[in-house]
C-alpha cells in the first residue's frame, strides 16, 4: 500500500489524520501546525501499526522481520547411520540447512485475505528461505504430539503388526495414518520426510486443523515451548508470524 497525500483539509486548525482512500492508498493530512520541517507525526512504525490494527478487514497481512546470519553454514553430519535406515532415509536427514541463508534485510509482501494461493507460497518461501529445517523438523515433531498424544499407539509410523502375522511384521503406513494428515504427504516422521513434504505438513496443521480444535493460539503455545531447543530460538517469531 502506497502513501499518498490529500487535498482534503479539515476545517480545524490543527489535526492529524491517517486514513485509507478508496483504492486501499494509505493517506496523512497534517496541520502546518502538526507537521514540522520535512517531518510527520505518522512515522513508518505508525503507519504499520495502522495497518495491522485494521487487518483481516482491509486484507493486510503483517510482513515477516527476520534478521539472519549472511554467513552460510551446513548442518553437522552423522558420522554413522541406524540399522536398517535406507538410502532414502539418509538423503532426507541431510535435505537441510546447508542452503538456509541469514541476510539482514526485512522483506515487505502485501497480502490480501482470499488470496490463498499468494499466502500459501508466501508461508511456503518463509519457511524454506529462513526457517532452518532442523527447527522445522523440531516443530512439525512437537505439534504431532500435542494434536495425537499417543499416535505411536493408535497411528505408527511404520504401519503396526497385521493381526495374524508373524512378529517381527509391521504393515502399511498409510493404513494407520490419522485422518487429520495432509492426503499428499507420506505417513512418514518429519526427520524422514523430505523438505517440501515437510513443510507442506506442518503449514497443513497450521492452516486446516481448526475443525479437530487445533487453533493458532495452541499452536503458538507448543511452538513456544519449542523455542529452547531450536538452534536459533528467534526464528519461532516465523511461525508466530504465520499463525497471526
Amino acid at each position: 500500500m502506497t502513501n499518498s497525500r490529500s487535498s482534503f483539509r479539515p476545517p480545524y486548525a490543527h489535526f492529524a489524520m491517517i486514513y485509507l482512500d478508496c483504492d486501499r492508498k494509505l493517506g496523512i493530512v497534517e496541520s502546518s501546525s502538526v507537521r514540522g520541517q520535512n517531518s510527520t507525526l505518522f512515522t513508518p512504525e505508525v503507519r504499520q501499526n495502522f495497518l495491522e490494527i485494521l487487518g483481516e478487514r482491509i486484507g493486510y497481512h503483517a510482513p515477516i522481520r527476520q534478521t539472519i546470519d549472511i554467513s552460510p553454514y551446513r548442518v553437522k553430519r552423522r558420522k554413522g547411520n541406524p540399522p536398517g535406515s535406507s538410502v532414502n532415509d539418509r538423503l532426507n536427514e541431510q535435505d537441510t540447512d546447508s542452503k538456509d541463508l541469514h541476510s539482514g534485510s526485512i522483506e515487505m509482501v502485501p497480502l490480501r485475505i482470499g488470496d490463498t494461493e499468494k499466502v500459501i507460497a508466501y508461508y511456503e518461501d518463509a519457511l524454506k528461505k529462513h526457517f532452518q529445517q532442523l527447527n522445522c523438523r523440531m516443530v512439525a515433531k512437537a505439534f504431532i504430539k500435542f494434536i495425537e498424544p499417543r499416535k505411536q499407539v493408535r497411528h505408527p509410523y511404520n504401519g503396526g503388526k497385521p493381526p495374524g502375522s508373524d512378529p517381527g511384521t509391521t504393515g502399511d503406513p498409510e493404513n494407520t495414518k490419522p485422518e487429520w494428515w495432509p492426503p499428499g504427504v507420506m505417513h512418514k516422521e518429519p526427520d524422514h520426510l523430505r523438505k517440501e513434504c515437510r513443510i507442506e505438513l506442518l503449514l497443513h496443521i497450521i492452516r486446516k486443523l481448526g475443525s479437530y480444535g487445533i487453533t493458532a493460539k495452541k499452536l503458538k503455545d507448543v511452538a513456544g515451548d519449542t523455542k529452547r531447543s531450536l538452534r536459533h530460538p528467534s526464528d519461532v517469531e516465523i511461525i508466530y508470524e504465520i499463525l497471526r
